[in-house]
């Protein structure tokens, strides 16, 4: 068997056939769909077993409740596949994705193909508008010296120009951590994607990219990175330092140059700034002061101030950096609450001066 598709479904009925069905319909025939039920209290539990009875080609594990990157390490684990392709369940694959895939991997031998995607809210893979900016060319290959790039752009690239999901890409087998017990990590709130493509990019040999866009990421306000509440943000913030710990005892044997490491700790820094506004626009000035001293205290953080690259920064974060380095919280609050009743009359008055 050449690939396994590997969907992880937590009550998701309302897009689980679309998901499955978008597989199915591809034109290539040598995969295995394995569906793993993460506990849904849905239907999606008997859609999957529906499919399971229709197609040999599917598989279903039902589980409790444990959280995406546990019920994706089960599914894993189940695979039989020579690559693995991951497919979130609201999301779904696009024509031409394992036959395309395929044909990279005879041509060039690569443990690792890359493509494109497209996001947006519901059904529209014909809106190219969507389509992610990852800029690499069509057919180029990375491989010793030049797995460099491919490193740098994991770790630096921000928006439709990342390349950390994993439902962007087909992994042979043997480069993924397959036997690694995710159970000791804390439990993962966030970034799950990002956290298990720093093994994938540490161990890939030789990868390939497609500049074509294969999924359709589906940006649904029902799915599991939406709904952000202010405790559920003190949660991402301990996974995502987390996450940091993890990524930089692999990445210290990537690059040697401080420029680098200073614009990592930039974008680290940014990550947090927008943490810090999202929790403006959730909570009371109380709770805003506590998580801001919460972040500040960390001691990662404080060696981040000693040497970043600040150029990732616009005038509203870099704002927002004075007062928060300065554990000037409450002056904080104001400044933002401020910036944030002024902004629609601001951008208002922009727009007429662009018009003139």
């Amino acid at each position: 068997m050449f690939f396994s598709v590997l969907i992880p479904v937590y009550n998701v009925e309302k897009y689980l056939r679309r998901s499955i069905d978008s597989v199915l319909a591809q034109d290539f025939d040598d995969y295995e769909i394995i569906l793993c039920d993460d506990g849904s209290t849905d239907q999606s539990g008997a859609i999957c077993d529906e499919y399971a009875q229709k197609d040999s080609k599917i598989r279903v594990i039902h589980k409790e409740n444990e959280g995406l990157i546990l019920t994706r390490r089960v599914a894993i684990r189940a695979s039989k596949g020579e690559y693995l392709i991951h497919l979130d369940s609201d999301d779904y694959m696009l024509p031409g994705c394992l036959s395309s895939a395929k044909k990279a991997i005879d041509e060039t031998g690569a443990d690792m193909v890359i493509w494109q995607f497209i996001s947006g809210v519901g059904s529209h893979p014909e809106d190219l508008s969507h389509v992610s900016t990852i800029p690499f060319k069509d057919g180029e290959i990375f491989e010793g010296e030049g797995l460099y790039k491919l490193r740098k752009h994991y770790i630096l690239a921000t928006g439709d120009a990342h390349i950390g999901a994993m439902f962007q890409k087909a992994t042979k087998r043997d480069i993924n951590d397959i036997d690694f017990d995710y159970h000791t990590y804390p439990k993962i709130y966030c970034m799950e994607d990002v956290l298990q493509s720093v093994v994938l990019y540490n161990n890939v040999k030789k990868a390939v990219f497609i500049n074509k866009p294969f999924i359709y990421y589906s940006t649904n306000p029902e799915g599991i990175t939406h709904g952000v509440t202010s405790s559920k943000l003190k949660n991402y913030i301990d996974t995502i330092f987390f996450m940091w710990t993890v990524q930089d005892k692999i990445i210290v044997n990537w690059f040697t140059e401080e420029s680098i490491f200073k614009k990592i700790r930039g974008h680290r820094i940014k990550t947090l700034l927008h943490k810090i506004a999202q929790m403006k626009r959730l909570a009371q000035k109380n709770e805003f002061i506590e998580f801001c001293d919460y972040i500040n205290n960390h001691d990662s953080l404080q060696k981040y101030y000693n040497s970043y690259n600040d150029e990732f920064l616009g005038s509203y974060l870099k704002l927002i950096l004075f007062f928060f380095k300065r554990k000037k919280y409450a002056s904080l609050w104001y400044v933002m609450d401020i910036t944030e009743k002024l902004y629609p009359t601001l951008k208002g008055i922009a727009k007429k001066m662009r018009g003139k």
